[in-house]
């Protein structure tokens, strides 16, 4: 699976506190696929690699090497063009 990176100004809440939030307008974009992680690394389906990928990148920004770029940005969020995303870290002041 293809990975892209965009930054937004906000997250817009859906009606599930969880799962559902559309990124605001971007104000920055890596562009399409820099880099891949396989299904055999992350899951066989999508729902595997999403879990596998949520996994990953909570562990980066718990403990990464260079984390602290990320917990310095407003919230940090992962999932499908035109699908849920997950918010999996904020910032207490987001």
């Amino acid at each position: 699976m293809h990975v892209q990176l965009i930054g937004t100004e906000t997250f817009v809440p859906g009606n599930d506190p969880e799962k559902d939030y559309w990124p605001g307008a971007e104000t920055f974009t890596t562009g399409e696929d820099i880099f891949e992680i396989p299904f055999a690394v992350a899951g066989s389906d999508w729902q595997e690699w999403l879990s596998t990928s949520m996994e990953m990148v909570n562990s980066y920004i718990s403990s990464g090497a260079r984390s602290s770029a990320l917990r310095n940005c407003k919230g940090i969020g992962l999932g499908f063009v035109d699908g849920d995303m997950y918010v999996l870290w904020q910032s207490a002041a987001a």
